[in-house]
């Protein structure tokens, strides 16, 4: 059994209403990155990039996503959480809806969170996300120094549900996004530099 226990690199989130990509954005001091619904901004989802370390074809017996409050909320909002499934997860690019993180392919396997009320620096853990995971591990040309992409969809369709959380560039590493997932077996990568084939003779 091998555990990988990582925070965020990047992290931000996509607003549907401006067509806005906005990546580690931070007030002062503190990092920290929104999903929900607005109405002067829509539906605004989260995505997530973390540094994984688990092999390809891996068998993921359990993974979770946790986040970090950073402004207290009174309601609950109802999201859905995907992979990007791409190997390697590359960064959108400014003005291309063509990259935008909901135009991606995303994992087949998806879970519903219902993100908590509460008061601020609080985490809150998702439920098992281990099928999503599993996904991203059984691609091709998956290997385990690639960035692990998650996203976070906003199910809301009116009124305010935006939930503000920590993002990665919080300097206090305890209250940035964190993934971990527990595993057996899988295959180690493979070279990108084959040794040549060599011909002997008796």
């Amino acid at each position: 059994m091998a555990a990988v226990d990582v925070r965020s690199t990047t992290d931000g989130w996509e607003e549907t209403a401006t067509s806005a990509i906005t990546l580690n954005y931070h007030e002062g001091a503190n990092y920290f990155q929104r999903f929900g619904y607005y109405v002067s901004y829509g539906n605004c989802s989260g995505i997530y990039l973390f540094p994984p370390g688990f092999l390809r074809n891996a068998t993921v017996s359990s993974a979770s996503f946790s986040l970090t409050r950073y402004i207290g909320r009174a309601f609950s909002t109802s999201t859905r959480i995907y992979g990007i499934l791409e190997a390697p997860v590359s960064l959108p690019t400014a003005g291309n809806w063509a990259t935008r993180w909901d135009a991606r392919t995303k994992t087949t396997a998806f879970t519903n969170w219902t993100f908590p009320s509460g008061g601020g620096t609080v985490t809150s853990t998702s439920p098992d996300i281990s099928s999503i995971i599993q996904e991203l591990a059984a691609q091709a040309a998956w290997k385990s120094t690639m960035n692990v992409g998650i996203f976070l969809k906003d199910l809301s369709v009116s009124g305010d549900t935006t939930q503000y959380t920590y993002g990665s560039g919080q300097a206090t590493t305890t209250y940035r996004p964190r993934l971990q997932v527990t595993y057996t077996g899988g295959v180690p990568d493979r070279s990108s530099s084959p040794m040549p084939l060599q011909n002997y003779t008796a």
